[in-house]
């Protein structure tokens, strides 16, 4: 799981007259939600950049990472058709 930037998800929420959890907040409640899974685990590393990273980059970041640690294991981009059609 990779809880997006603060950068990306507070104007998304704002946009729907919405307040949004600040990151620290929502990488703990991931850390919570898969404290007994076996194969899912919480990446910092986008939300703790400066800024937002686009989703591409994202997925391409941990694909390196794990491919470095973990050959046989593939990573998908999953994401909402408002995001696919940019791509």
């Amino acid at each position: 799981m990779s809880p997006s930037h603060d950068d990306y998800v507070g104007p998304k929420m704002a946009s729907s007259g919405v307040a949004h959890i600040e990151y620290p907040d929502r990488a703990n409640m991931c850390d919570i939600i898969v404290q007994y899974s076996e194969y899912i685990e919480v990446s910092r590393w986008e939300g703790e950049q400066r800024g937002f990273v686009d989703f591409p980059a994202v997925a391409s970041h941990h694909a390196k990472y794990l491919s470095e640690h973990f050959p046989s294991v593939k990573v998908f981009y999953l994401c909402g058709a408002d995001h696919a059609i940019k791509y």
